[in-house]
């Protein structure tokens, strides 16, 4: 049986959402036209009871800096953990870091992040070049 294939732009936001209890979400949104206005929509339905996230978003071309703090500054306090993955999303730079960083601080959000051929990944490879973090255990 499992679950129908949604297209995320084809649902109607005011009778499409979350039970308010839910506490994990899975969604994969990755290859289709999806952009920033697709993750504001889901930052607006996400439950305060939700502790857990996954969402791939890879391959949407559409997504920017500003797409993903909105989705990542939405998370409830009560979600500690997410998977996010973003490759292949070229307009995504450090600014991604930085809401995480500034997330984690606050929320103690941890969890897996991919970000592979994006700018994200070259600003993070270039600081890991410059400094010597192994150095200073």
């Amino acid at each position: 049986q499992g679950c129908p294939h949604v297209r995320f732009e084809d649902v109607n936001l005011a009778s499409w959402c979350l039970p308010p209890s839910l506490r994990q979400l899975a969604l994969d949104v990755s290859s289709t036209d999806s952009g920033d206005a697709m993750l504001e929509k889901i930052a607006k339905i996400l439950p305060s009871s939700l502790h857990a996230i996954q969402l791939q978003c890879n391959h949407c071309q559409l997504v920017t800096e500003a797409g993903f703090e909105t989705i990542v500054t939405a998370l409830p306090v009560s979600c500690t953990s997410a998977t996010l993955s973003f490759n292949c999303c070229r307009h995504l730079g450090r600014r991604c870091f930085e809401v995480l960083e500034e997330k984690h601080r606050i929320t103690g959000l941890d969890g897996d992040f991919s970000f592979v051929d994006t700018h994200m990944e070259a600003s993070l490879q270039m600081r890991l070049r410059a400094v010597r973090w192994w150095d200073e255990a």
